[in-house]
């Protein structure tokens, strides 16, 4: 099945429909980076660049949260990425309706997500070629 369709289903089965509207209105962000593409594994919908990217999942079954895989170093400006204890990689922006970050915010750390992606490639591009030397 094609990952678009299992993101999809996936949405559709969630219990709540604003729960269901905010995972699709994220979803529609997401999408809008042509560079970005969706895909579907551990029974999550994932969005992937150079790699894994970032992840949409709910937050104790309430809210829907982003992980993003390079949580750790990416700018985090607006100081709303929360790490999980014993995490050393994910940070994950919660989207709770009594402090949700505004679309534009959200957009903002999906190209931080894409721009630390680049530098940590280049990074390991770099140290590649160096210990080869």
């Amino acid at each position: 099945m094609l990952a678009h369709v299992k993101v999809s289903t996936y949405l559709h089965q969630l219990e709540e429909n604003c729960i269901r509207t905010r995972f699709a209105e994220i979803r529609a962000l997401l999408l809008t980076f042509p560079e970005i593409s969706e895909t579907f594994r551990y029974r999550t919908p994932f969005y992937d660049y150079n790699g894994m990217l970032l992840y949409l999942s709910l937050h104790k079954k309430k809210f829907p949260l982003i992980g993003f895989v390079d949580g750790y170093h990416m700018k985090d400006e607006a100081g709303l990425l929360v790490a999980k204890e014993g995490q050393t990689m994910i940070k994950h922006l919660y989207i709770q309706s009594e402090n949700e970050p505004s679309d534009e915010v959200i957009v903002g750390y999906i190209a931080d997500a894409i721009e630390t992606r680049n530098r940590l490639k280049k990074y390991a591009l770099r140290n590649k070629t160096v210990k080869r030397k």
